[in-house]
């Protein structure tokens, strides 16, 4: 547990070796460090921090009390005990700190905390329970702090389904306290829902997809074959360092990208096939193989890029983690819906028919007013670009053929925001009125000297205070900040405009309002990373999570979301990651990986 001992000075098996060896087994292997230096002929230890004081060692004639009490006050001795009530200061890392370095923050030893920490990195980083039980593990924490007790896996497995009790009972506490019962409670993942959109227009691929997907298929099948495929790519001047990808079949928008990159390289595969053997004879061989891709194939594939990259883009922006997306959520669900209305009729038969099928699902889930959550909408509001102008003449150009449809989500968005502002306001409201008691109070002194005010006076009071009076009296005949924000002309758009930086500064003007917008625009609109929101095969479990009980999976999968940090950098992942991971083992190794793996076939 501590540091090994170190003996100089002294043959082993000598007299001072075997006296300090008892005295090291006697106070748990401490740090001494023996001597030759004798007193009255008695052999002396000296610590090996600070080396400035010397202790008799000879065990026949003298105890370890006082080496056990310098160890306890010695300022060298990196274990040395401090008092319960001690801090020390500790430069930690605070996690999820997306770049900020390291906080200055007193620290105190508690082994109950470093329990719960533990639980939590298991929890967080989806660890399997015997990991505690690994040696390098058990290594590293003995380095780090070795007074903690690393603790078997079953006592961890307990600690982290205590650690879900107790963050399940403060979500419950937590929601008791909304005022709306629930009612808004339920956001559907927008990114989801456009993924199954999407799915439905892409069951029945075209036979141009397959052709383009086997030719990629060829070209990324061999180190070999690839390296042919760059020194065409070079030979055509084609200035592009992203290589082709082939997709996966459960994600569309690894599809999207096969596509847009295997346009880049057009040229390329049409010389191929002029020029390599091996590749015609890799659709020949397979007559049920579609291939080479033709003119017209390459004709297709450029109304699919044009047609999914709008789709892709938006999907990205539902999956945003770093910056509002509740108020430009139904902009962009009003631009799918105009999109897939005007692809119905058009020209091309493959664009109409995958828009057809695309259509039926979006009415699904966006299609009717019970359907969508009216805070999608009021996010929209929320925003001083736009306000009800525009979103009653989206509404319009929407539902043109329905009008009756249309002012029934007019109505809709319109009563739940004002019933959020009679919910909101119950609170200002009262701090008001009692902040202008006490500043009435405040004001009413009455001096000693004064005398009483005749009943003439008191009983007619003068028309400006009669006024005020009544104004309080009946507070509705004033304008409410909510009437006020949307009666003001919507202020004009600009790139650098941050709708949280324009509520921060208008909070005062617009009391009740600002906290409904603090609340609204907080709201994600999408529940998933953007990598995670192209697959249909949802998220499977692990071979770990897969075998243990529904109780501790459900527990473990939920206090990962509840811990989560708020802050999280969701990149889209990058399906072509030949390049890069070539790069770096050719850094490493100084030689090129394809050179190599070209020599070898």
């Amino acid at each position: 547990m501590l540091g090994s001992v170190r003996v100089s000075g002294v043959k082993e098996g000598g007299k001072i070796s075997g006296l300090l060896g008892g005295i090291l087994r006697s106070v748990a292997k401490q740090p001494l460090q023996a001597t030759t230096e004798e007193t009255n002929g008695e052999p002396r230890a000296k610590c090996k921090y600070c080396k400035d004081h010397t202790y008799a060692c000879d065990t026949s004639k003298h105890g370890t009390t006082s080496l056990k009490k310098h160890l306890l006050k010695c300022k060298g001795y990196p274990y040395r005990a401090q008092e319960k009530k001690q801090n020390m200061l500790a430069f930690l890392q605070p996690s999820g700190s997306g770049g900020l370095g390291p906080n200055l923050v007193p620290y105190t030893y508690n082994q109950e905390e470093c329990r719960k920490a533990l639980a939590e990195f298991v929890i967080c980083d989806e660890q399997p329970f015997r990991v505690v039980e690994g040696h390098g593990f058990r290594k590293y924490n003995n380095r780090l702090e070795p007074r903690f007790p690393v603790p078997s896996r079953v006592t961890v497995a307990r600690d982290c389904y205590k650690l879900f009790i107790e963050e399940s009972k403060k979500l419950k506490a937590f929601l008791k306290k909304s005022f709306c019962d629930g009612d808004y409670l339920h956001v559907r993942c927008c990114a989801h829902i456009l993924n199954l959109v999407v799915n439905d227009g892409l069951k029945d691929l075209h036979n141009s997809i397959s052709a383009i997907r086997n030719a990629v298929r060829y070209v990324r099948s061999s180190p070999a074959r690839l390296q042919r495929f760059k020194d065409l790519v070079q030979k055509e001047k084609i200035d592009c360092k992203a290589l082709v990808c082939l997709d996966i079949m459960t994600r569309w928008n690894s599809t999207y990208l096969m596509l847009e990159h295997a346009l880049k390289f057009q040229k390329v595969f049409d010389r191929m096939e002029d020029e390599d053997d091996g590749y015609n004879a890799y659709f020949r061989d397979d007559t049920h193989r579609l291939g080479p891709p033709m003119t017209f194939d390459w004709s297709n594939a450029y109304v699919f890029v044009q047609f999914l990259k709008v789709f892709y883009t938006i999907t990205l922006r539902f999956s945003g983690s770093l910056y509002v997306t509740s108020n430009s959520c139904f902009h962009d669900i009003a631009h799918v819906h105009t999109m897939l209305q005007a692809s119905v009729v058009h020209q091309d038969p493959l664009i109409g028919e995958m828009a057809k099928k695309m259509k039926l699902k979006y009415d699904k889930y966006w299609g009717k007013p019970e359907n969508m959550n009216p805070l999608l909408v009021i996010g929209v509001v929320l925003d001083p670009r736009y306000k009800f102008g525009y979103v009653n003449n989206t509404f319009n150009d929407i539902y043109d053929n329905d009008p009756i449809l249309c002012e029934s989500m007019k109505m809709k968005v319109k009563d739940t925001l004002y019933l959020l502002y009679d919910k909101y306001s119950v609170g200002v409201v009262g701090e008001q009125s009692e902040h202008e008691e006490e500043s009435g109070d405040s004001g009413a002194v009455n001096h000693p000297g004064d005398l009483p005010m005749p009943d003439f006076v008191t009983a007619n009071p003068n028309p400006k205070g009669k006024w005020w009076s009544g104004r309080t009296k009946h507070p509705s005949d004033q304008k409410t900040d909510l009437d006020k924000y949307l009666e003001t002309e919507a202020i004009d758009d600009a790139p650098s405009f941050d709708v949280l930086t324009w509520w921060r500064e208008n909070a005062t003007k617009y009391k009740v309002v600002s906290l409904i917008a603090r609340d609204v625009l907080a709201m994600p609109v999408s529940t998933v990373a953007s990598e995670s929101a192209f697959s249909t095969g949802g998220r499977v479990l692990d071979v770990f999570r897969s075998s243990l009980s529904p109780k501790m999976t459900e527990a473990l999968i939920c206090t990962q979301n509840w811990l989560s940090p708020t802050e999280f950098n969701f990149n889209d992942r990058d399906f072509d990651q030949y390049e890069e991971t070539d790069s770096i083992a050719s850094d490493v190794s100084g030689e090129s990986t394809v050179t190599e793996d070209v020599n070898m076939s």
